[in-house]
This record gives structure tokens, C-alpha cells and sequence, in this order.
């Protein structure tokens, strides 16, 4: 009787497994995530940063100088002098409106001029679009925060939003019960820096949607940047500015002021956001 020939066992790699695991070692070889996760924590802190700084600037630099100087520049306002009328033409109008208010005969009604439209509209448009800037700049901060940090920040995010907005409804209340809804200049720049950091906490408890929002920050600062130069030019048609405010130069300055952080923003947090 022969010996039984000793069995022998091959195992077979294709070449294609041995490419893909040799191209798995190799990706996670040159991915390391430290200097990409530094470089998400940095962003958060330049969008927080960004809109304080943008909140500060617009609410106490420039909200002050519109009081101060556009409003003073305002033409007075026109007045027309209603003539008086018969209690003939009294009563026929009355019977026609019955809800219509009208002046007493021979009262100044005040005109608002097309100047005074402008510059009104101009500039609080301009601090409308900024404070929205600010706002979005602060849930996009926060957001990148709570992604680099975690989700146990969610949590944190939402009691301190809850905490929030039963705060800001007391003040609100407090100040109409004491003022009658009479709000001073100086309580209304604290409440929008107030609302700045209420939609950091609001950001921090949503989640991670930090793209989407990082976007439209970036756009709303561009937008902002041509709704200065836009609204500058507006108001020297209208002799409300000096001439030096309202050359090329200044303009073209303004723009890029306000509007550089968003043309950067987009393509860096796209490339951190994509690694981190």
C-alpha cells in the first residue's frame, strides 16, 4: 500500500484586493486628522470672532455716526397747509370715509421727501443686512464648534438657549412694563448683541449644519460689502455725504472691507470641512 501524498493548502490573492488594501494603507498614512481638526476649531473662533467684531462696529460705530450726521442732514421736512372747507364738504367726506383721519383745517400736514426715503431706507437697510451677517456668522461659528467638540455640546447648546430666550423675554417685558414699550437707543444696540449670541446658542443646539450655514455667511458678507457701496453711492447723489466718502476709491474700499471674509470663507471652510 503507497503513503497518501501530503495535502497541500494555496491560498490565492488576486491582484486587484492586494491594489485595493495597499491603497487603503496609504490613504490612512497621509490623512492624519490633527492639523485638520485644529484647523476646523480655528475657523469656529474666526466666525465667532468675526461676528462680534462685525455686531460691535455696526451697532456702536456706525449706528451712532447715522444718528449724528445723516439724520442732521436731513432736509426739514416739508409741510402743506390744508386749506379750510365748509361743513358742507365736512360732512360729505365723512359720509364717504367715515374711518379716514384727517387734520383740522388750515394744520401743516408734514410731506416726507424722496431724499429723506433714501437716506432713511439706505441706512437701516444696511444695518438690517449687517446684523443679519453677524447672526449667521455667529450659528456658523458655533456649529463648527459642536463638530469639532461634539455632540454633548448640543445639549449644553439647547439649556443655555431655553435660558436664553426666558432672559430676553423678561428684559423685553420688564423695560415695556416700566417704559411702555419705550426702548432707549443704547437698551436696542445691547438687545441685537443679544440676539448675536442667541443664535450662537441656537446654532450650538441644531446640530452640525455648518455648511450650509458657513455658505450663507460667506454670501450674506459679499451681499453686505455691495449694499455698502451701493448705499454710499446712494446717499452722495443725494449730497448726504461728503465727497470723500463717495469717490471710487472709497467705495471700491468699502466693498472690500466688508465683503474679503466671505470671498475667503468659501473656498477655506470648503477644504476644512471636506477633511476635517
Amino acid at each position: 500500500m503507497s503513503n497518501p501524498q501530503p495535502l497541500e493548502v494555496k491560498v490565492i490573492y488576486s491582484a486587484s484586493s492586494r491594489r485595493r488594501r495597499r491603497r487603503g494603507v496609504r490613504v490612512s498614512r497621509s490623512s492624519p486628522r490633527g492639523p485638520r481638526r485644529t484647523g476646523l476649531f480655528a475657523l469656529a473662533l474666526l466666525n465667532l470672532a468675526a461676528a462680534g467684531g462685525l455686531y460691535h462696529w455696526t451697532w456702536w460705530k456706525v449706528d451712532p455716526e447715522i444718528y449724528l450726521h445723516l439724520s442732521l442732514q436731513a432736509e426739514i421736512p416739508n409741510t402743506v397747509i390744508r386749506p379750510a372747507a365748509d361743513a358742507t364738504d365736512a360732512a360729505i367726506s365723512a359720509l364717504e370715509n367715515p374711518f379716514a383721519v384727517t387734520a383740522p383745517a388750515g394744520s401743516a400736514v408734514p410731506l416726507v421727501s424722496k431724499r429723506q426715503m433714501v437716506i432713511v431706507g439706505s441706512a437701516y437697510g444696511w444695518l438690517t443686512l449687517a446684523t443679519l451677517s453677524a447672526i449667521a456668522l455667529a450659528m456658523s461659528g458655533a456649529m463648527l464648534l459642536e463638530r469639532f467638540l461634539g455632540s454633548w455640546l448640543r445639549w449644553v447648546g439647547l439649556a443655555a438657549t431655553v435660558v436664553g430666550v426666558c432672559a430676553a423675554a423678561w428684559v423685553v417685558l420688564d423695560v415695556a412694563a416700566k417704559a411702555g414699550w419705550g426702548f432707549k437707543v443704547s437698551e436696542w444696540r445691547q438687545g441685537m448683541g443679544g440676539l448675536v449670541v442667541l443664535a450662537a446658542l441656537v446654532g450650538l443646539s441644531i446640530g452640525d449644519r455648518s455648511r450650509g450655514f458657513t455658505r450663507l455667511a460667506a454670501l450674506l458678507l459679499i451681499l453686505l460689502g455691495a449694499g455698502s457701496a451701493g448705499g454710499l453711492y446712494l446717499l452722495s447723489r443725494f449730497d448726504a455725504l461728503s465727497p470723500e466718502r463717495s469717490t471710487p476709491m472709497f467705495l471700491a474700499g468699502a466693498f472690500i472691507v466688508h465683503a474679503l471674509w466671505g470671498f475667503i470663507l468659501i473656498p477655506l471652510a470648503s477644504r476644512i470641512l471636506r477633511s476635517a
